[in-house]
């Protein structure tokens, strides 16, 4: 990259005043692009490490299978939180959920998304979200949805 001489100042008069405000009007306008860009840079960096630590997913409780099923006691979900729960199935771990609902009702879903995969979902303050998403979730059209599961 070639860099720009310095302009010679004529010695007096308009000629000077003007060749001084434009070296200092460039000055300013390379100043205000490193500023703003730096000030991008330091937003969007904040924005993705909040994001980030917002959704993690809270830890599973390990669970196994007794004679092919699951049990949970229900006194541990009537409190509006967001349970998730982890076992084995052969090779493979999965992750599922007991959420709540506001009406009352118990949701057993597994803790992945039915169009993003096993993203996990998240309780934020929109209601359950899955983690790519920051949109509520259960079950509303055009969102990520979790697959359920039926539960006794």
């Amino acid at each position: 990259m070639k860099s720009r001489q310095p302009v010679e100042l004529p010695a007096a008069g308009a000629a000077r005043r003007k060749a001084l405000w434009t070296a200092r009007r460039e000055r300013l306008w390379m100043a205000s692009v490193y500023t703003c860009s730096f000030i991008f840079i330091v937003m969007v960096t904040a924005g993705f490490i909040y994001e980030k630590s917002a959704s993690a997913l809270s830890p599973a409780t390990e669970v196994a299978f007794v004679n092919g099923k699951v049990s949970v006691p229900l006194n541990q979900v009537y409190d509006g939180e967001l349970h998730r729960f982890e076992t084995k199935v052969g090779e493979v771990e999965v992750r599922f959920w007991i959420y709540q609902k506001p009406d009352g009702k118990i949701a057993t879903l597994f803790d992945a998304c039915e169009i993003c995969g096993p993203v996990g979902f998240y309780k934020g303050p929109n209601g359950l979200s899955a983690r790519t998403v920051l949109r509520p979730s259960i079950r509303s059209p055009s969102v990520c949805l979790a697959a359920a599961i039926p539960s006794l």
